[in-house]
């Protein structure tokens, strides 16, 4: 396991947040789903972090040789003050195999999100999938404060 900070407005990027929204728009219609939000949205929602709030990044690697070996999980403040998954999802949430920030778990102090282990893909190797081994083990242990 590695362990890394970062400051969360340089990984949050507006702009990048819009485009996930919108991927989960595709093909249906947005005034149904009220997920779509675009950048100004985003850019006000990030105004509750400044520029020395930080987050950790934790990556653990499989040991041994498999087809993917890295599992990722995030943690930030949640100075959003979501006290559910389903606020949490509604903003951060993403529609697309392969992503490395899904919403996973939220607390009063924390929003964590989890990296995908692929994309499903097989490659016939009859290694294991590190990723998923890893994910299956210590997601169930994870508890925020």
């Amino acid at each position: 396991m590695s362990e890394g900070n970062f400051a969360v407005l340089e990984a949050m990027k507006p702009s990048e947040l819009a485009a996930n929204s919108a991927e989960c728009t595709i093909g249906k219609d947005v005034n149904e789903s009220g997920i779509e939000k675009d950048k100004q949205y985003f850019q006000q929602l990030l105004s509750a972090y400044t520029e020395n709030d930080m987050g950790t990044a934790y990556s653990f690697a499989y040991d041994g040789q498999s087809q993917e070996g890295d599992w990722k999980v995030t943690a930030i403040p949640n100075k959003l003050g979501y006290i559910n998954m389903d606020q949490f999802k509604n903003d951060f949430d993403l529609c697309f195999a392969g992503g490395i920030r899904y919403p996973l778990l939220v607390s009063r102090n924390y929003l964590l999100f989890a990296s995908a282990c692929g994309t499903g893909f097989d490659d016939g190797s009859g290694l294991p999938h590190g990723c998923y081994e890893m994910q299956q083990i210590i997601e169930p242990t994870i508890i925020l404060k």
